[in-house]
């Protein structure tokens, strides 16, 4: 009886220890997120010459997903507070589906944001990130 009643107990501290252990875990990084967040202020010097924005995720359809949408329209904004004044948007096919490209896609959405059509450089053949900083490059 003894015996059985100290398993359970030392199962019941070993899961409160696991649970703690895992509360701080989170904690520690919630913390951390919210400490990077709010000492972030920013670094880009406006006006800029130009932008890159890199390429995401383009549905079936040529549908602009949701990362494209927020960066096009981060991206959009500031040209049009004559923040900045030329928009290269990056990226190719990322899936076989794909009617158009991830920059092809960018750039309708500009267009319909107000950016003269001048003022966008397409960069249509990159796969990935690094390709997207290669290609746009001088």
């Amino acid at each position: 009886m003894r015996k059985v009643l100290l398993v359970k107990r030392l199962s019941i501290v070993s899961i409160a220890c696991i649970f703690s252990f895992v509360l701080l875990c989170v904690l520690g990084f919630v913390s951390l997120v919210l400490l990077v967040v709010v000492s972030f202020g920013g670094n880009a010097d406006f006006p800029a010459d130009c932008a890159v924005v890199f390429g995401a995720a383009v549905h079936r359809n040529s549908t602009a997903g949701p990362g494209i949408i927020r960066r096009v329209r981060t991206a959009t904004d500031l040209y049009n507070n004559d923040q900045i004044q030329t928009l290269y948007f990056t990226g190719g096919f990322g899936s076989t589906y794909q009617e158009k490209s991830e920059a092809m896609v960018m750039k309708e959405l500009a267009l319909k944001n107000g950016v003269k059509e001048k003022d966008i450089v397409l960069e249509e053949r990159s796969t990935s990130t690094w390709e997207n900083l290669v290609y746009t490059g001088p």
